[in-house]
């Protein structure tokens, strides 16, 4: 029988992808979001010099 010591059964602890993977989503956070319904609209967007 196992030992129950009061630890999770499990590492709770998050791996330095997982750490750089929340970083960057809260980095982006709220960044604008365009989507593209074909690839003309991709090159048109590209080609814009308004767009940055």
């Amino acid at each position: 029988m196992e030992e129950l010591n009061g630890a999770l059964p499990f590492n709770a602890s998050l791996s330095e992808e997982e750490r750089a993977n929340l970083r960057f989503l809260k980095a982006t956070q709220g960044t604008p979001v365009t989507e593209f319904k074909d690839a003309k609209e991709v090159a048109d967007w590209l080609n814009d010099p308004d767009e940055d």
